[in-house]
């Protein structure tokens, strides 16, 4: 079952594809639900280590949170998976070398980390800095994530691009979603729209159909539609 898991989740040894560059966040989202899914498994082999199988716990309870729009709940599930994602991957590295034939090296670990891509934004939604710079330091501090460097640098700046949206939003009531990205001087209007998906969802901003696009109000105002 491990070797499987390691297949689909894009584990980068013995054979296999080893990530040449980090992890693309741009559809992490839609990838949880696959992910949790097939890392829990629903299998608990008494040999895995206990810092496995409290990951993925911490995974699928985060995965239900976001769905469910508890991004409070979910903040706190990611700062919990970072204080053990060190020892998980140590544990994942561990498991790998079971794999291992003779004469075989361990390669790179390349397994994608919800909590590091998805777990990340919900930080930045959050505006927690602190558990951005603590995903900075886990990541510096952990041989095994040497892919993700940068990531934290990533959130940190959709962090402060989420508040330049409430901001515009806030000054100008009604202004147009397809306007944002010039508005707030972002390089990449699909990152934009994104991130006004996650503040819609946290009830921080809402949208109202014009055309094509929308125009996009303070959660706490009436709209057009009044």
């Amino acid at each position: 079952m491990l070797k499987f898991l390691l297949q689909l989740l894009g584990e980068g040894g013995h054979g296999r594809p080893k990530p040449e560059s980090p992890p693309d966040q741009s559809h992490a989202d839609d990838n949880l639900d696959y992910f949790v899914d097939i890392a829990m498994g629903r299998e608990n082999a008494p040999t895995r280590s206990k810092h496995i199988d409290k990951y993925f716990e911490l995974m699928e309870k985060m995965n239900a949170a976001i769905k469910g729009r508890q991004y409070q709940d979910a903040k706190e599930l990611v700062h919990e998976s970072l204080r053990i994602l060190p020892m998980f991957c140590a544990a994942w590295q561990q498991e790998d070398r079971k794999l291992l034939n003779p004469g075989e090296e361990l390669e790179p670990f390349g397994l994608t980390v919800p909590a590091l891509l998805q777990g990340g934004t919900v930080l930045a939604l959050m505006g927690d800095r602190p558990g951005l710079e603590l995903m900075a330091n886990v990541i510096a501090n952990t041989a095994e994530l040497a892919s993700y460097e940068g990531t934290a640098k990533e959130h940190m700046a959709d962090m402060e691009l989420f508040g330049r949206i409430e901001k515009c939003v806030a000054d100008e009531p009604g202004v147009l979603q397809r306007e944002m990205k010039g508005r707030v001087s972002a390089q990449d209007g699909r990152r934009v729209a994104t991130l006004i998906g996650y503040l819609e969802k946290a009830e921080r901003i809402r949208r109202e159909r014009e055309g094509k696009t929308y125009r996009l109000y303070p959660a706490d105002t009436c709209g057009r539609s009044a």
